[in-house]
């Protein structure tokens, strides 16, 4: 892809032009930020800013572009250890959170008899256990996210000792 061998002083063409292709064809666009090849390196935090960018402008498309490149970042090595890496990683584990958030069933009184058979989280069927096992391997593999900002977005959303619902 061309866009991918520009290098950052062409950023305002790369951001011009690959717009078109991530909306239209999600997979294929994002090579322009992942490619291994890519000779000069955007910024890892202009890159973000611009696909959240994208993300807003069209919401009618369900890729997650910033899921996507933060997935390659930590993949490929290039959130080390560092304070900005951790935040990358911290970022990453957020996101995830979220999906699983949002894709948890309202909570239920404590009288009222469930709506799904009890199952161990991470094995549920569809989208929320797929989003809870992507997020349990995430934490048990990573060890550079910030806890506390896990723990202060889930804050109130278990509310009783059992309920296994994040």
């Amino acid at each position: 892809m061309c866009l991918s061998g520009l290098s950052p002083e062409h950023a305002p063409l790369i951001w011009r032009f690959s717009e078109w292709v991530l909306v239209r064809r999600p997979t294929e666009g994002m090579k322009v930020f992942t490619s291994t090849s890519r000779e000069h390196e955007l910024p890892p935090a202009a890159i973000l800013r611009f696909l959240g960018e994208i993300k807003l402008k069209h919401t009618d498309c369900a890729f997650d572009f910033t899921e996507v490149f933060l997935e390659h970042l930590v993949a490929c090595g290039r959130a080390g250890a560092s304070r900005a890496d951790a935040e990358l990683h911290t970022d990453l584990a957020l996101g995830y959170l979220k999906r699983v958030l949002s894709l948890r069933l309202p909570a239920q009184p404590p009288s009222a008899p469930s709506p799904l058979p009890r199952t161990v989280p991470g094995e549920e069927p569809g989208l929320l256990g797929q989003a809870r096992s992507k997020l349990f391997a995430f934490l048990r593999k990573s060890s550079l996210y910030d806890a506390t900002k896990l723990l202060k977005l889930a804050e109130g959303t278990v509310t009783a000792p059992n309920d296994t619902r994040i």
